[in-house]
């Protein structure tokens, strides 16, 4: 007996699966590091895939978690900012 009843979603088995491009992976030196750097990458990739841009899998981990931390960094600085003006009203 064949198992072809719908799920929820109305799909039938076997289920298509969407798979996107792989990342590059860094070196396991510091497996901490590497795996902030390839969720930095990820991110990334999210980011312009929602401001309607194709997704690089050539993207560097590297490069991806150094975007990440400076943009992190200007924006805490700004929230500070923020935080600072209103304390003052």
């Amino acid at each position: 007996m064949s198992n072809n009843i719908p799920d929820a979603a109305g799909r039938t088995p076997p289920y298509r699966t969407c798979v996107g491009p792989a990342t590059r992976e860094m070196a396991d030196e510091n497996k901490s590091l590497a795996s902030l750097a390839n969720m930095a990458a990820v991110t990334f990739q999210l980011r312009k895939l929602s401001l309607g841009r194709t997704a690089d899998p050539k993207v560097s981990p590297l490069h991806a978690l150094i975007v990440q931390q400076v943009s992190n960094a200007c924006r805490t600085r700004q929230y500070r900012r923020w935080i600072a003006q209103r304390a003052k009203q």
